[in-house]
């Protein structure tokens, strides 16, 4: 079977990265607490890794290709914790940032 044609690829790939946020926070004795958000407006975070007073949000995307939609939940979360670090992870490659958000591949993830 062709993963990429799954229909639960995007799901899978959300699932590896948030292990993997946690097994990384395990392994290196960083105690992060993580959650998921979701608004009665639908809005929704995929990650948020809280660590003292730092909290960092993480949306998460099986695409290659970077859209504009992506950073939509990110940018509104921005409004409600305005401290918080923004995170896109995608399937891609490279690291960059965009509108004060860290857009990272899964090669440098």
């Amino acid at each position: 079977m062709d993963i990429n044609l799954h229909f639960a690829k995007g799901a899978l790939f959300e699932n590896l990265i948030i292990l993997e946020k946690i097994k990384r926070s395990l392994n290196q004795s960083n105690w992060s607490n993580f959650y998921f958000f979701r608004d009665s407006a639908g809005n929704e975070i995929d990650l948020l890794e809280e660590n003292g007073l730092q909290l960092s949000a993480y949306e998460i995307k099986s695409s290659r290709t970077i859209h504009a939609d992506f950073f939509k939940h990110l940018l509104n979360f921005r409004k409600l914790a305005p401290q918080t670090s923004l995170n896109l992870i995608h399937a891609g490659e490279g690291q960059q940032t965009r509108n004060e958000i860290q857009v990272l591949g899964f090669d440098v993830f």
